[in-house]
């Protein structure tokens, strides 16, 4: 028989163990004792606690992976009833990172990354939570306590720390994010990312360097929806043909 338990080993540290318990009998099959083998789980313990933050970590950036993320937005739904105009969930997206990445090289643009999401992991309370979802897009929650004028301060700070300028291999880049922001309430835990994304997305619509509040209008028919993304995609390449022109 064998039993896992946690043994103290110094003052406030615990270990787990194993313990297997053999009996052993006399002649007439009575029990005359046990003999008990304890092995110290410490080494199996950890092991497979670091693969489960291999699984959950991006492996440029250090953050926390989309995998992660979308864990901890299941927690809203274990924390009921929630706190209305609490927390706020946010997509950010690099405008016209495909054109660095194309004209500068792609050990630039995973360069550029791993910096920003240096700078993203280093934002202060209320930020709680810093994860990249994606090749350019992160995602992020704020505790704003229902003071809709910190939320601003915080997402005008969040975007002024994007747009400082990077230096990387003697390149001085310069570049904006669209940020799409979901309010986390009763109604619409199934939909945070949805909604945060089609927030980011008009944003990115408005020219970038901006954020957006989800609102129902987003929410258009599919139709409208097409058409949307249509002149979302020819902003884009307008857009990146302006910054290639600029480059060279």
């Amino acid at each position: 028989m064998e039993w896992r338990h946690c043994r103290r080993q110094r003052k406030d540290e615990r270990i787990p163990i194993s313990l297997t318990l053999t009996a052993v009998t006399r002649d007439d099959k009575s029990v005359s004792h046990y003999l008990g083998i304890f092995r110290d789980l410490s080494d199996v313990s950890s092991a497979t606690a670091n693969t489960e933050t291999l699984g959950h970590t991006d492996k440029l950036t250090g953050l926390y992976n989309r995998g992660y993320f979308h864990q901890v937005l299941n927690q809203f739904h274990e924390h009921r009833p929630l706190q209305e105009n609490h927390y706020a969930v946010c997509v950010l997206n690099l405008d016209r990172f495909k054109t660095i990445n194309e004209s500068l090289g792609i050990e630039v643009g995973d360069q550029l990354l791993s910096d920003l999401a240096a700078r993203l992991n280093n934002l202060q309370e209320p930020v709680r939570q810093v994860s990249r979802l994606s090749s350019d897009e992160f995602a992020l929650i704020i505790e704003y306590e229902n003071d809709q004028n910190h939320l601003h301060e915080i997402l005008t700070a969040i975007q002024a720390d994007v747009t400082r300028p990077f230096l990387v291999d003697d390149h001085e880049l310069i570049v904006t994010a669209s940020i799409g922001v979901c309010i986390v309430s009763e109604n619409n835990l199934s939909q945070l990312m949805n909604h945060a994304i089609a927030a980011m997305n008009q944003a990115r619509y408005k020219g970038g360097n901006n954020f957006q509040f989800y609102h129902q209008k987003l929410a258009t028919s599919p139709l409208e929806r097409l058409q949307l993304e249509k002149s979302l995609r020819k902003a884009i390449v307008t857009m990146n043909s302006l910054s290639n022109s600029n480059l060279n």
